[in-house]
């Protein structure tokens, strides 16, 4: 798997989302949706691509940070390109001080 510069930043700054997009790129080419911390540590995949979409790309956080969206296109030769909602709720609580 290759990296690509589809990534967006979490709206409070402490992670990144990024797709890892199948270095074959063919046909049977698959992407996957990962996040990590800004300042590193260790990536944690979160999705993957859906079959009937399975390239992904333009990777953009909803500002309440609960969600993250990603375009989703066809294999080769399929054409259409759409808009996946990806995840929802996976950021710890915040935690409120006093």
């Amino acid at each position: 798997m290759s990296g690509t510069p589809n990534t967006a930043f979490s709206p409070d700054g402490t992670k990144i989302a990024y797709v890892l997009q199948d270095a074959a790129n063919g046909p049977n080419g698959r992407a996957e949706l990962w996040i990590v911390g800004a300042t590193g540590g260790a990536s944690k995949k979160i999705a993957d691509a859906p079959s009937s979409h399975p390239k992904l790309g333009e990777v953009a956080w909803h500002p309440s940070g609960k969600m993250i969206f990603a375009q989703g296109q066809g294999a080769a030769g399929k054409g259409g390109v759409f808009e996946h909602w990806v995840m929802e709720n996976f950021l710890p609580p915040l935690k409120l001080s006093r």
